[in-house]
């Protein structure tokens, strides 16, 4: 919200991220969002809750920022937005009930299977980023979803490749020390890194093009469905319980519905200001 405020004050501005960056406002939200939202307690969490659920559920504290915009950036919440976040909310507790956890402590992350789906996943999300890059810079239209929808995307990457850091991270406390297991950390490192930067700047550059409390949503879809996807396509792990899948379905299409709703209402406020 405090990025939101800082980003109000230059939607005029050519260079607005060069701008924004300067602003001592922007650089504490920008540390709170790295440092309190995420780093260390997010590292611990999918030590002990895996990478299928913690994105998921992390996710959530994106619907608070969405709500808390109306207080401190007055923007205004319509019933399309309102049925879209109760949606959500419900679609990201359906998937928290489903029990997709990962045990990293255990998991054998320098298998060559392993590595080859995780980087074959890698790759098609690369993939699919470049395409709505491409989009965004030959139709001027809906760039606030586009760029939303890259920044999710964009994370996503970033907590796929948390996993193998926080179970190389486990492996090394427990003596398990290797060259493979170093070249992959570094890697992974690298790649969160990188995935957090350009994260951040899409996700700016969407706030710029409509309403946090909207986008903020959106830039999130990805990031529920994705750890879902990572446990069956990556891990190979099976169903927690035989109500899971029932869970994943029911949690995955609320998600999905939900993004219609709110890229619905974004589309409609761009077509406004266009």
């Amino acid at each position: 919200m405090l990025q939101k405020k800082v980003i109000n004050d230059h939607l005029d501005d050519p260079e607005f991220l060069k701008q924004i960056a300067k602003n001592p406002i922007w650089i504490i939200g920008l540390l709170m969002q790295i440092l309190l939202g995420g780093a260390i307690f997010y590292l611990l969490a999918q030590i002990y809750l895996g990478p299928a659920l913690v994105p998921g559920l992390m996710s959530a504290g994106m619907i608070v920022l969405a709500i808390g915009s109306i207080k401190i950036l007055n923007e205004t919440l319509k019933k399309e937005e309102i049925i879209g976040i109760l949606i959500m909310i419900i679609g990201i507790m359906f998937i928290g009930f489903s029990e997709l956890s990962v045990d990293v402590a255990t998991y054998i992350i320098l298998d060559p299977g392993f590595i080859l789906r995780i980087t074959i996943f890698t790759c098609i999300y690369i993939a699919i980023i470049m395409m709505l890059f491409i989009y965004s810079r030959k139709v001027n239209k809906y760039k606030g979803i586009v760029y939303a929808l890259i920044s999710g995307f964009i994370y996503s990457l970033s907590s796929v490749w948390i996993g193998p850091i926080s179970a190389s991270l486990t492996h090394t406390f427990s003596g398990n020390i290797s060259l493979g297991g170093i070249f992959l950390f570094i890697s992974a490192i690298i790649i969160v890194i990188l995935a957090t930067m350009y994260g951040i700047i899409y996700a700016q550059k969407s706030f710029k093009e409509g309403q946090v409390n909207i986008l903020s949503p959106l830039i999130g879809v990805p990031g529920q469905i994705t750890p879902v996807m990572a446990y069956f396509i990556i891990f190979l792990l099976m169903p927690a319980s035989n109500f899971s899948i029932l869970f994943i379905i029911i949690g995955m299409s609320s998600v999905i519905s939900s993004s219609f709703l709110l890229a619905s209402r974004q589309a409609k406020l761009e077509k406004i200001e266009t």
